[in-house]
């Protein structure tokens, strides 16, 4: 850097560069707290820091959570209201499995009419609660993408409905990938 202002003879630092090992920051459990928040807000998080896409993330009963940004996360388990924003396309995207608890909805909101919202799930789709990509009389809603190199599943139970606006298989370079629909729930697909 120059600095030009002591008077005299210009003087320029230098920084060396830096060496040693870099280090990849290991997964963590964070859990929504207190009565939750904004998926952006470090307050919203038991770690007091946005979950990134190697954490393992829990809604905790009683704390939903809205997600207002673009979100990540290494695996989700949802326990309360998980819901999108109601005025912008959001995508959360999560490296492994996602589960949708007795008692629990995942939703897009029931407000507004974005219909872009994304769903990018690298495992198996869980559903124990409502999962629901298609609200407000399909005027608002989102696409649930499947997106791995290996084969998912989504498992119902209890005879969970999971309702779809789009789901999309995202096959990559292989023609085999396939999305396993098991137990006894339903799927409910918008029509069009």
């Amino acid at each position: 850097s120059y600095n030009g202002d002591c008077g005299g003879e210009p003087e320029y630092n230098t920084a060396s560069p830096l060496s040693g090992e870099a280090t990849t920051l290991s997964a963590q459990s964070i859990t929504s707290t207190g009565g939750g928040g904004l998926w952006s807000q470090t307050a919203t998080w038991s770690s007091g820091f946005i979950p990134s896409i190697n954490d393992n993330v829990t809604i905790a009963s009683g704390s939903p959570v809205t997600i207002d940004t673009a979100a990540f996360a290494g695996s989700l388990v949802v326990n309360d209201n998980l819901t999108y924003q109601a005025t912008t396309a959001r995508t959360l995207t999560v490296n492994g499995d996602v589960t949708v608890n007795s008692g629990a909805t995942f939703a897009t909101a029931a407000t507004g009419t974005v219909t872009t919202h994304v769903l990018r799930v690298s495992g198996n789709l869980t559903n124990n609660g409502t999962p629901d990509s298609n609200t407000k009389t399909n005027t608002a809603g989102g696409r649930i993408t499947f997106a791995d190199s290996t084969n998912s599943a989504v498992i119902f139970a209890n005879n969970g409905t999971t309702d779809i606006r789009t789901m999309t298989i995202d096959t990559g370079s292989s023609t085999a990938r396939s999305v396993e629909m098991t137990g006894s729930g339903s799927i409910t697909a918008a029509a069009g």
